[in-house]
């Protein structure tokens, strides 16, 4: 049996304290969403991940949905087929090839000349 008690969480749900015990005995807990939002919600729910939140994560998500849309309306599409020009491909290719080389340069270990190096000893 899986022992919960106060302050554990439980993805965007935290613990608060044990709700009173309801007619079916099944368990219930006081829980407060990373929204701010406090409701009860069920041992069973919580062990299993049916609840993770409020639902405020689906308000969330709608909301940039439809702002997604509304910044793509009047946004030509591509025809289907559609092939870059030699130039934008090279000009691609161009930015990939940079963008390699700084991410090698920033993974290299900082290695100080000789004489800097030997006052640092």
């Amino acid at each position: 049996m899986y022992k919960i008690s106060k302050g554990d969480q439980f993805n965007s749900w935290t613990v608060l304290s044990q709700a009173p015990t309801r007619p079916n005995n099944i368990k219930h807990w006081l829980c407060r969403c990373t929204c701010g939002t406090t409701r009860e919600v069920s041992q069973h729910n919580l062990i299993h991940n049916k609840s993770k939140n409020c639902g405020c994560f689906r308000v969330v998500s709608e909301h940039t949905r439809k702002l997604l849309s509304e910044a793509n309306k009047g946004v030509p599409k591509r025809p289907k087929g559609y092939q870059h020009s030699e130039e934008a491909k090279a000009k691609m290719k161009a930015s990939q090839v940079a963008r390699r080389e700084r991410e090698r340069v920033e993974a290299e270990p900082q290695v100080s000349s000789g004489k800097n190096a030997s006052h640092l000893s």
